[in-house]
Formats: structure tokens, sequence, C-alpha cells
């Protein structure tokens, strides 16, 4: 056979090289093994102790969410359904003891940390 124009001899080679430079991320484990096992693990070295545990919390919810699912299983969908789910259903305490929804700022943060995540486990990959 020979070699095309973009450099792969089949179909299957050139899938293989797409999901192996973008976007298959881990096959076979779940989020949650991965975020515990492999991700806290390296986050925690680079990090100061406050900052560490102010992500431990704000990821918590992500990790309660994600959990039981395959990580080559999310996808963008999942993702937003996500951000649905803590703008309309997710509330926090207050010190009075009064609840509220999160903040926009809060979930912007969330996905900020969600996003180092999903970047560590290409690599984790690569």
């Amino acid at each position: 056979m020979q070699r095309s124009k973009k450099g792969f001899s089949t179909q299957r080679e050139a899938k293989r090289n797409y999901e192996e430079s973008d976007g298959v991320y881990l096959k076979g484990i779940k989020f949650k093994e991965y975020f515990e096992k492999y991700f806290f693990p390296w986050y925690k070295l680079g990090t100061v102790e406050k900052t560490y545990y102010k992500t431990e919390k704000a990821l918590k919810r992500a990790l309660d969410y994600f959990g039981k699912m395959q990580f080559e299983n999310i996808r963008p969908i999942h993702i937003q359904e996500f951000q649905q789910y803590l703008a309309t259903e997710c509330l926090i305490k207050n010190k009075d003891g009064s609840t509220r929804k999160l903040s926009n700022n809060y979930i912007r943060q969330i996905f900020i940390k969600l996003r180092v995540v999903f970047q560590r486990a290409k690599v984790n990959v690569l």
C-alpha cells in the first residue's frame, strides 16, 4: 500500500495517530481513579498546601460528578452538563447557615482547575 500525502498508509493508522495526539485520555481508567492516583499526587508536589486544599475542595464537585465515568468517555457535552449542574443545582453554605447558588466566578475557577486535570491526563497518555 502506498503512503498518502498525509503520511499514513491506512485509515486505521491515521485514526490511531489522531487519538494519541488529540483527545483520547487514558483508556480503561475511571476519572476518580486517575484523579486520586495520578493527578492529585502530581499536583500536590508543585503547589503550596493552601492552594492544594482549595483546589481539592473546588474539584470535589467534579470528582463527585465524573468519578465513575471512564476518562475516554467524557465528552464536551458532559462538561457542558456539569457546568449547568453547577449553575442550577449546587448550593454553598454561607457563614450564617443559609445557602446560595455558586457564583459565576467560583464556577469559572472550578473549570480552570478542571482544565488542568484534562491537560495533565493528555500529557500522561503521550
